[in-house]
């Protein structure tokens, strides 16, 4: 009896064991055709966005070789810059030099060290 019992049934783990091979092939069928549609637009896309490459571009008019000027002389003899001025000594700052200050003025403060770890006390609770 209990193997009537287990083919009778058409839902639950039998249902989804007879589904799986379907349900699979489809969605292999569907993830192989969208890569395959990805693929083809991507070599399309550089087919036709090669032609403009081939073509080469052109900015501006033609200028003839004589209406330019020639090119700057590569010869030695131009003069040379003047040298640099002598270092001047400059006045000592008046901003921004510590002054330090008497002991009397100066509050003693205690900086806390946060490296030293502090005992935690539990206190244990009971429900009333």
């Amino acid at each position: 009896m209990p193997d009537n019992i287990f083919k009778s049934q058409t839902y639950g783990g039998v249902e989804i064991k007879q589904n799986a091979r379907k349900n699979t092939y489809i969605g292999f069928i569907y993830s192989v055709a969208l890569h395959a549609l990805l693929i083809l637009l991507y070599v399309g896309w550089t087919w036709i966005s090669s032609e403009d490459k081939n073509r080469i571009p052109f900015y501006g008019k033609s200028i003839a070789l004589i209406d330019i000027a020639p090119p700057p002389s590569t010869s030695h003899d131009i003069a040379l810059p003047p040298p640099a001025s002598a270092a001047v000594t400059a006045a000592m700052p008046k901003l921004g030099i510590p002054v330090p200050v008497p002991d009397i003025q100066a509050p003693n403060q205690v900086i806390p060290d946060n490296n030293i770890s502090i005992p935690v006390i539990r206190i244990l609770c009971r429900a009333v």
